[in-house]
């Protein structure tokens, strides 16, 4: 009987789940190179969107004329429209920073580039105030038609 107990207690602590990545924001493709960035319900109201291709460009995608964080409602498109990746720079890695308040985007731009060759960026590498969550997703895109 003991070894019975022995045996289901390793099996219990040994057997766990894989985390789950929780993801704060979907990728929906258009086409070719074309995505829409959606934030999911729960997450901070602002955000801030980049991408690192596999070739090293670094692109701010969340683009206003004052150049801060967008105001991400849940279930609607980052902008209002979708962001073009061209295919010519490979799969591309999409951070977006969801914030409790606006910010500024270059400071956050310049973080994002001298963090761009590091393969696991989070949010404890990057410098901002107040509350900021991050999510990565990758995508591939594909050439136009």
């Amino acid at each position: 009987m003991r070894r019975w107990s022995y045996a289901l207690l390793l099996l219990a602590l040994g057997c766990k789940e894989p985390a789950q990545t929780v993801h704060r924001v979907e990728l929906r493709k258009v086409k070719g190179g074309l995505v829409e960035l959606v934030p999911l319900a729960g997450t901070l109201p602002h955000c801030l969107a980049f991408s690192i291709s596999q070739s090293g460009v670094v692109r701010q995608l969340t683009m206003n004329p004052e150049n801060t964080s967008f105001d991400c409602a849940p279930g609607q498109a980052m902008g209002g429209q979708p962001f073009h990746i061209p295919a010519r720079e490979g799969k591309v890695r999409i951070y977006v920073l969801f914030s409790d308040q606006k910010l500024e985007a270059q400071p956050i731009a310049d973080q994002i580039h001298e963090f761009a060759g590091k393969p696991d960026l989070t949010v404890l590498d990057l410098r901002a105030p107040g509350r900021i969550v991050t999510d990565m997703v990758e995508f591939v895109p594909e050439p136009a038609r």
